[in-house]
C-alpha cells in the first residue's frame, strides 16, 4: 500500500540555507541589539556624521530593521522546522528591510552619510533576503515545507 501522506525527505540544501541563514540573521539582531540599547563599543566604531545619522533617524527605521532583522531570524527556525511560514516571514522582513533602506537612500542623506559601503551592504542585506524569500518559495512549491 502507498501512502500518499508521506512527507518528502528533506533534502541536504534546506539544513544547509535554513543554518546559514539563521547565523546570517542572527549576526544582524545581535547587530540590531547593539544599536538599540547603546551600546558604547557599536557606536565608537562609526564616524561621528554616522553615528549621528542614526541616532536622529525616525523610530519607525529602527522598527523596521528590527522586524527586518527578528523577522529573518525567525523565518530561518521556521525554514529548519519545515514550516511554509518561513517564507511570509522572510517577505515580511523583506518589505521591513525595503522600507528602511527607502528612507535611507531616498528621503534623507543616508546615502551621502553612509557612503557606497553602507549603500552596497545595503543592497546586499535586500538580495540576501530575496533569495531567502525565493528558496522557500520553491521548497513550498515543492512541497518539502508543509
Amino acid at each position: 500500500m502507498v501512502d500518499v501522506l508521506r512527507r518528502i525527505s528533506t533534502p541536504w540544501h534546506v539544513w544547509l540555507v535554513g543554518v546559514l541563514s539563521f547565523l546570517w540573521n542572527a549576526l544582524f539582531v545581535w547587530q540590531w541589539m547593539l544599536q538599540v540599547t547603546g551600546d558604547p563599543a557599536y557606536w565608537a566604531g562609526m564616524t561621528p556624521a554616522e553615528a549621528a545619522y542614526l541616532r536622529a533617524v525616525p523610530l519607525w527605521t529602527d522598527v523596521a530593521v528590527g522586524v527586518a532583522f527578528w523577522g529573518g531570524l525567525l523565518a530561518a527556525v521556521l525554514l529548519l522546522f519545515r514550516r511554509r511560514q518561513a517564507t511570509m516571514l522572510f517577505a515580511i522582513a523583506l518589505i521591513a528591510m525595503l522600507a528602511d533602506t527607502t528612507y535611507i537612500h531616498f528621503m534623507s542623506n543616508g546615502r551621502e552619510i553612509m557612503g557606497p559601503v553602507g549603500v552596497a551592504f545595503g543592497l546586499v542585506i535586500i538580495a540576501v533576503l530575496v533569495a531567502q524569500t525565493a528558496y522557500c518559495a520553491w521548497m513550498d512549491r515543492r512541497g518539502v515545507i508543509v
